[in-house]
């Protein structure tokens, strides 16, 4: 597993690493890469060490600090699906690298991310309440574990949505499209008024 991201609360990877505690009972042998993002993340570390232990999944976790832009996109080619628990996200363009790396997505049903993840390129969870999170979560994650040819195909379904809907290219052609549908739409209130 890898989250790739900023360590702040609101991403949610307290929700991971109890969800990792889950998962560790049926799937022993899992691990979970923590490629933070910024150097200006102490106290979260702090926080999410001390929840590893207490859940005990310290020896499962690795953090993978310090990388350069072509490790942090490089990292994802040694993973097999990204873990996204944000609670608050208005893009996650960690979703998206992983996608366009051929990664299944777990990520919850919020915000930007859930936009990006359809039902064909990972699995988006509700966030109701804690508990149900982490369960569902972990419910998820073993679910991938479980089908290796599942993860292949989402992966593969979310790099083609990557270059395909979700390109600069096509964004750029959609933007196009709107205006051109607002300059008419401009124009014909002209021509009646």
């Amino acid at each position: 597993l890898l989250y790739s991201g900023r360590l702040v609360y609101w991403k949610g990877m307290q929700l991971g690493v109890a969800a990792l505690g889950e998962l560790l009972r049926s799937r022993p042998g899992t691990t979970l890469t923590i490629a933070a993002t910024t150097g200006n993340d102490e106290g979260e570390r702090k926080a999410l060490r001390r929840l590893a232990e207490e859940h005990g999944v310290s020896d499962a976790i690795h953090y993978a600090d310090g990388l350069s832009r072509d490790e942090a996109l490089a990292i994802y080619a040694d993973h097999d699906v990204l873990l996204f628990p944000s609670l608050q996200d208005s893009g996650g363009t960690a979703v998206l690298e992983a996608m366009a790396a051929g990664l299944a997505v777990v990520c919850f049903d919020l915000g930007g991310p859930a936009l990006a993840v359809t039902d064909e390129t990972g699995v988006r969870v509700p966030a109701r309440n804690p508990r149900q999170a982490v369960r569902d979560l972990a419910a998820a994650l073993d679910r991938l574990a479980a089908d290796p040819d599942l993860r292949r195909c989402l992966g593969e379904a979310g790099r083609q949505r990557v270059v395909g809907a979700l390109s600069w290219e096509q964004k750029g052609e959609s933007i196009d499209e709107l205006y051109r549908r607002a300059v008419k739409a401009g124009d014909a209130s002209q021509a009646t008024g």
